[in-house]
């Protein structure tokens, strides 16, 4: 499995969204139902100089409402933001979780949604 179908496998477990119905695999928003949250790889990734791998991910989240958007997002941003060591069937080998860049509005997609950005680092051993 890759790693954002992993990332996407531990937000349904931990979370109240259910994957392919709300939450979502490398989709463009404007191709997800209203309310949804979408995990996709992004430029970033490298082998730091200690010799873990990075791995970038950013996380979207996409709401005819404003705040609901920024609800979306900042729920998927608590259980991941700054985190060391997981103990998750779903996540085995992550060390760290940094982040790249706090949830923040992006812009409205083709469907009218506010869209909502967060991108993380995760460091596997």
């Amino acid at each position: 499995m890759s790693l954002v179908q992993d990332i996407a496998t531990y937000i349904d477990a931990n979370s109240d969204f259910v994957m392919d119905d709300d939450l979502f695999v490398g989709a463009e928003t404007v191709n997800t139902p209203s309310g949804s949250i979408v995990v996709r790889e992004f430029v970033g990734s490298t082998e730091n100089e200690s010799g873990l791998e990075e791995r970038a991910v950013q996380i979207l989240a996409s709401d005819r409402g404003y705040v609901n958007a920024e609800t979306l997002i900042n729920t998927v941003y608590a259980l991941f933001a700054n985190k060391s060591g997981f103990v998750s069937d779903d996540l085995t080998g992550i060390l760290y979780v940094s982040v790249s860049s706090m949830p923040g509005f992006v812009d409205r997609d083709a469907s009218g949604n506010f869209v909502f950005s967060c991108s993380l680092l995760f460091r596997k051993g």
